[in-house]
This record gives structure tokens, sequence and C-alpha cells, in this order.
């Protein structure tokens, strides 16, 4: 009997063994396929990236709202701080993640203009969100936001414009070479000609520190006179600023962005109902102008499809520019109100395209050519896209 035992206990560790030596052999074929795709280029390049990988790549970033992009650690400290009353209900915007709704959004950005109602504030959250970029790879970042004035806080545009700029001016002083951020002050269309035309003048003004090189029109879509504000747009571009213009972002706007389109602007933001009228399309092919795209923000506002490989920038990358994919920068947007970030956006991007290694970083590369900066900037930016492409590719 003992015997017996004896063998049925040798038989199961044999088959044990076995087992185990079977997955050691299957676990040392991974990884030798791993240790082939690493260092064999044309495979590794065939591969899409992962997301570890995606925020080791260098990528740009041209569509960010400042206050929009203030992540739920910068605002919950905010909120502390001040120690509001009725905190509590609030909150209940926060810790969704990807679960945060359109109207949980409205919250947030409820939020952020209770919390960010002073210059120091401004200066602070500016910095925090160059930080946040900076961490995931971002190496070119043009921040936007409408310059206020808050007379019951004592400060004026002027004032917020100094915030803003002073910010990025100290960030770069204390991380040179980290991350390179220019200004783009917003024309809200729904507001003033003259309030418009002061954030013209400001931007004019702060054009000589550098740091400000164009301005965006941008605000409520769905206003019925945003064509005043072309001259305004155009006045800036005399004055050599660059121009973004956000247009086509609901439906039904067709002749408002025929409008938009005569400015011209350098870069249209989202774009997104643009390819439902051919003529537009075509004018916006034949001048190349290039989209900022961003699909987590067009998804929770519901102006796209919640399929990725059905939104409009796939339909766009498809339209050949000079025999190459209609230019389109992967953006953010809002990036702490639609809880994304620019390595996350990259992903939803190379799924959508069904994009490899390679063609992802190329895509990051891309944008190089659509910033808002001179061609001393582009080109040292291009060194550090060959010096990280060195680092990946080998």
């Amino acid at each position: 009997e003992k015997d017996n035992e004896k063998k049925i206990k040798n038989n199961k560790r044999l088959i044990y063994l076995k087992e185990k030596k079977r997955k050691m052999k299957e676990l040392q074929v991974e990884r030798n396929k791993e240790k082939n795709l690493l260092t064999d280029p044309v495979l590794f390049n065939e591969v899409v990236m992962r997301p570890p990988e995606l925020k080791t790549i260098p990528k740009v970033e041209l569509h960010a709202h400042l206050n929009g992009s203030l992540s739920e650690e910068t605002i919950l400290r905010l909120l502390s701080r001040k120690e509001q009353n009725g905190v509590k209900p609030v909150k209940t915007a926060f810790n969704k993640g990807e679960q945060r709704t359109m109207d949980d959004c409205f919250v947030m950005f409820r939020i952020i203009h209770q919390v960010v109602d002073c210059t120091e504030v401004v200066y602070e959250v500016t910095k925090d969100v160059i930080s946040e970029f900076a961490s995931e790879g971002t190496k070119y970042l043009e921040l936007r936001s409408t310059p206020k004035a808050m007379e019951n806080n004592g400060f004026d545009k002027r004032l917020y414009m100094e915030a803003v700029v002073g910010a990025i001016r100290d960030y770069n002083y204390n991380n040179p070479g980290v991350i390179d951020v220019r200004f783009l002050p917003s024309i809200d269309r729904g507001r003033s000609m003259h309030d418009a035309q002061e954030n013209l003048k400001l931007a004019e003004e702060y054009r000589s520190t550098d740091l400000v090189s164009g301005v965006d029109l941008s605000g409520n879509p769905f206003t019925t006179d945003g064509h005043k504000f072309i001259p305004i747009m155009q006045a800036a571009k005399k004055l050599g600023l660059k121009t973004a213009v956000h247009l086509a972002e609901v439906k039904n706007k067709c002749v408002e962005s025929k409008q938009f389109l005569s400015i011209p602007p350098d870069r249209i933001g989202h774009g997104t109902f643009l390819n439902d009228d051919m003529e537009l399309t075509q004018t916006v092919i034949d001048g190349g102008i290039p989209l900022e795209i961003c699909v987590t923000s067009n998804i929770t506002s519901n102006t796209a499809p919640y399929e990725y490989e059905k939104h409009h920038l796939v339909w766009w990358r498809n339209q050949k520019f000079n025999n190459t994919p209609h230019p389109c920068v992967v953006c953010t947007d809002d990036k702490g109100v639609f809880s994304t970030n620019l390595s996350n956006e990259y992903l939803i991007v190379a799924n959508a395209l069904s994009l490899n290694r390679a063609e992802t970083f190329n895509l990051s590369k891309e944008a190089i050519d659509h910033i808002f900066a001179d061609e001393n900037t582009k080109s040292h930016l291009r060194q550090t896209w060959e010096q990280a492409k060195h680092k990946l590719f080998n």
C-alpha cells in the first residue's frame, strides 16, 4: 500500500515536472520572439506601440485650453485650500475617469472658474499644466486661454497675461531644455468686439517676448455671429501672428465655416463636420490647412461617434495633400476635464488608424511642421525627435 502511494506521488511529481518544463519551454519561445522583436528593426517597427512606450516618444501639443487642462489633483488642492462650503456635492464629478459624463464636465468647468480666481492661482496652475505635459514626453506645448479681468479680485487682463507668460518664463528658466512652451491668447466669440480687440492688442504687445506667437478664436460654437470676428483674425495675421480657428465643431455651420476659411486660418480646431460639405473640404485640402484633432473631447461632447474608427480623423488621413495624408495633429483640448492625456490620445489614434510603431512616431514628428514657431525652433525639435528615434528603434 505504501509502495502504491509512493508510485502515485512520484507519478504526480513527474507530471508536475513535465508540465513545468513545457511551460518553461513556452516561456522561452515567447522570450525569444520578444528578443527577435527588439533586435529586428523591421519586426519591431511593425508592432503597435504599447501605452508605456507612448509616454516615451516625444510629442507636440497644439490645442490645450489652460483651464480645461487642470488635473484633478490640482483642482482638489485648490478646493482644499479655499475650504469652500458645499465641497462634497461638487466632488461627484471627480474620480470617475473615463466614466465622466458631459454633465460632469460642465460641473468641472464651473468648479475651475470658482477656484482660478486670482493671478497667483493662474500662475500656479499654468506651471502645473506645463509640468504634467512635460512628464509624459511633450517637448513642445501651445497653451491657450482667454485673458480675463476680475475687478472684484483686483486684476485685469494684463495681469492675467503676465501671470501666464511669467509662469512659462519661470518654468523654462528652472527646467531648461525640458519643454518649449508658447501661449495663444484666445478671442471668445461669445464676447464683444471690444473684448476681442483688447485681447489682440495684448497678443501684439506680448509677441515681443517670443512666448506669444498667435491667437485662437474659440468659444460657444452655437452663436450665430462668429463671422464678425473675421476682421480681428485678419488683423492678427497682418501683425505677423499665427491664427488657430475653431470651426465646424457642430453641424449646420457650412456658411460660417466658409467665412472663417476666408481668413485663412493657419490651423483648424476640430473641423468635425467639415467633410459634410465637399466645397469646404476641397478648400481645406487645397490649402493644406492642418486639423487639430481631439478625439476624446469630441466623443465626450457627443459631436463624434463613439467608435474611434468612425472619427473624422480617419476620413481626413485618407485624403491626400501633395501625395501625403492630410496634416492632422493629435491634441487633448481639455485633458483635465475630459480625463485624458496626450499619450492616451496617441493610443486611440494609433488604434483608429491601425498605425504601427514607426507610423505613430512619424505622426508625432509631423506635428512639428505646424507649430507656431520659427524655423530654428522646428529644426531643434526635429533633432530631438531624431535622437529619440535612435533610442527607440535601435
